[in-house]
């Protein structure tokens, strides 16, 4: 693996946190939240284009 594939990997750590906190903890994320991970699932997606 690149080094800028595994880097880009780091733009899930977000929504990985944003999903645990929600599943296990029950707080309820808030829209800006949500915002910010589809930004960084996009930024992902971006990124990992061939």
């Amino acid at each position: 693996m690149d080094a800028s594939l595994a880097t880009s990997f780091l733009y899930l750590v977000p929504v990985v946190t944003i999903l645990q906190g929600w599943i296990w903890l029950g707080e309820v994320p808030e829209m800006m939240a949500i915002l910010g991970g589809t930004v960084a699932l996009a930024g992902a997606a971006v990124v990992n284009q061939n």
